[in-house]
Formats: C-alpha cells, structure tokens, sequence
C-alpha cells in the first residue's frame, strides 16, 4: 500500500512540474516578444531623437578638437574635457540602438537616417564604437598634446 501511495503522489508531482513547466514556457514566450516598459519598443522616436541629441554632443565635442588639430589655441584642460565627454556618449551611443529602430528596407518612410548596416552586424558595429570611446579615453589622459598615443 505504500508504494501504491508513494507512484500516485509521484505521477501527482510529475503532472505538477509538466503543468508549471509548460506555464513557465509560455510566461517566457510571452515576455520574449512583449516589449512593454522597453524604450526601444514602447517610444522608438524617442530613443531615435536621444541618439540624435547625442551625435550633436559629439559634434560639438570634435569640433573643438578638429580646431585645436588646425591650429587654434585651446587649453589642455578644455581638450582633456572634451575627450572625456567623447568616451562617455561613445560608451553610451551603442545602446540607443534597439532592434525596434531599425529602418525598414521596404522603401516606407523612417524617422532615423541610421544605416541599415548597423544592425545587419551589430557586433562590428558595437566593437567599434568601443575602441573609438577607448581612444577618447586615452586623449582625455593626456598629459600634453604631443602625449596622446595615436592609432
């Protein structure tokens, strides 16, 4: 009689764990594509206009540099400065990139002039944007203007 008992509560506990699996599935199934409360996927124009404002920054950053490379004055601290905000956007500026704004390739108007190419090899993408914000990095540690190790 115990083991009667004891295969009923097994085949019980068995049954129980397929239900929860089969539950847990679906939950994850579900939050795969469920992008609620994803920036990416709730407010694409937004995370396309943050990546904008983002590249204005740059710009304006690498304008200061571009002029100090052609020869007008700009102070030491002001160079390293810029450099150090080039690295945090370029740290950041990868992630402004979800799957959800990409630009569609059927011809239909977008709100981003980002390349497709982007995220047909996010990867390389990613990389580089990495080693460029290491470079800005490195420019901001500079001790002087000859210093800077050049790549």
């Amino acid at each position: 009689m115990w083991a009667k008992k004891t295969a009923r509560d097994l085949r019980i506990a068995i049954a129980a764990s397929v239900c929860m699996l089969a539950v847990a599935a679906g939950l994850s199934a579900r939050a795969q594509t469920d992008t609620t409360g994803l920036t990416g996927g709730d407010r694409m124009d937004d995370v396309i206009m943050a990546r904008q404002l983002l590249m204005e920054g740059m710009e304006e950053d690498m304008m200061v540099v571009e002029l100090s490379v052609e020869g007008k004055d700009f102070k030491l601290p002001d160079l390293q400065g810029r450099a150090y905000s080039m690295n945090r956007l370029l740290t950041a500026f990868p992630h402004l990139f979800p799957p959800q704004t990409k630009p569609p390739t059927d011809g239909s108007p977008s709100p981003t002039s980002a390349s497709p190419a982007v995220w047909e090899n996010f990867d390389d993408f990613y990389a580089k944007v990495m080693a460029a914000a290491m470079t800005a990095f490195e420019a901001g540690q500079a001790e002087d203007g000859n210093n800077s190790r050049r790549r």
